[in-house]
């Protein structure tokens, strides 16, 4: 027990070192106080669950989407932008197979689905709870436009298709 102790104690050590001196300075950060004769404190309330999202612009991949979808965080959301990203095919599955079941606006204008991501993204769950969805600046051409036809956009009532290739 006492090889325990002092291997502790060495590890304590090393790891204090590679804190910089100014922060172990610090002064402790002060109890919560409650008032007297009241019940014991709770711990703070956490924050409202994150309601709208925009990663627009952020060099996200299909891998780092994922991740992100996968998280807690995304289940509350209500709105997400991913426009600006290269997220292609890769992506757009992972869009579609998110757990997302309160999203209502879904903005994607710019992130290269091609027609393997569009027809991913008409298999997603939450896509006829969508109000708005936006695929604009996609260099979408008219072997997509059946696709997007065939979407249940039953809720929609915003449809960016700006600046695509659809045709007539």
């Amino acid at each position: 027990m006492a090889a325990r102790q002092g291997s502790r104690s060495i590890r304590t050590r090393s790891m204090r070192s590679l804190v910089p001196t100014s922060l172990q300075t610090r002064p402790a950060l002060p109890a919560r106080r409650c008032r007297p004769g009241s019940r014991p404190c709770s711990p703070p309330a956490l924050p409202p669950p994150l309601r709208a999202l925009d990663l627009s612009s952020c060099q996200l991949t299909g891998a780092r989407l994922r991740r992100l979808l996968d998280s807690p965080v995304a289940a509350g959301l209500e709105g997400l932008d991913v426009s600006e990203n290269h997220l292609g095919s890769d992506g757009f599955y992972a869009l579609a197979g998110g757990e997302l079941p309160a999203l209502r606006r879904l903005s994607a204008v710019q992130t290269n689905p091609g027609l393997v991501g569009a027809i991913a993204l008409g298999a997603a769950a939450y896509l006829p709870r969508l109000a708005a969805l936006g695929l604009g600046g996609n260099a979408l051409g008219p072997d997509v436009a059946p696709v997007i036809g065939a979407m249940p956009l039953d809720a929609i009532r915003v449809l960016d298709l700006r600046d695509n290739r659809l045709g007539d």
